[in-house]
């Protein structure tokens, strides 16, 4: 495959994009801790609001920068059947954002990165069975990565100690204990 400029221009803004998706979920995860720790909680919906209010901040600056404003209003004159499609798309929009962040919100970054990763994932296998296209050996094999990634952590999960010992898991000493106390035991193991 040959790298044209558009290609690279491409791939930057994908790894810009999975740079702050690394960035942003933790983050999110520590604007929440710290509100906590004040006595305040903070909700998906703040979190919502506030990314799409910079979004939106930043997003008019680049194109009232670039020009691009007028090319997209003269577009949707050429062509007002498109707005419908936008506001389908704004809507679609919405009700997604609301499931990540409230996701986010209820069970932390990692657990949204993972389900982002699986749905974006299926999204191009479901395209490419759909569209009758075929993936290269090399690209099956990141598919099984993606998909083999969770059962492979839980399975290799056990610590490995700076010695090179394998550390396994502790099993629930007593029938009464919760896996709330064994996820703190291994908080505090791993601490140490």
């Amino acid at each position: 495959v040959e790298l044209d400029t558009k290609m690279i221009m491409g791939l930057c803004v994908v790894l810009c994009a999975l740079l702050c998706d690394g960035i942003y979920g933790p983050y999110q995860n520590k604007i929440k801790t710290k509100a906590q720790e004040q006595g305040s909680k903070v909700t998906g919906y703040h979190n919502m609001f506030n990314m799409n209010l910079w979004q939106g901040v930043f997003a008019t600056f680049f194109v009232l920068a670039t020009g691009e404003l007028p090319k997209v209003l003269a577009f949707i004159q050429r062509h007002p059947a498109v707005l419908v499609k936008l506001v389908n798309l704004g809507i679609a929009m919405s009700f997604g954002q609301v499931f990540i962040f409230q996701m986010q919100a209820g069970f932390g970054a990692l657990t949204v990165t993972k389900t982002t990763t699986v749905r974006k994932l299926l999204s191009v296998v479901f395209s490419v069975w759909y569209f009758g296209h075929s993936l290269k050996l090399l690209q099956w094999v990141g598919v099984g990565m993606v998909f083999l990634s969770e059962p492979a952590g839980k399975l290799l999960g056990n610590k490995v100690k700076p010695g090179g010992a394998r550390q396994p898991t502790p099993a629930p000493q007593q029938s009464g204990q919760t896996v709330g106390d064994i996820e703190a035991m291994l908080l505090r193991r791993g601490a140490q």
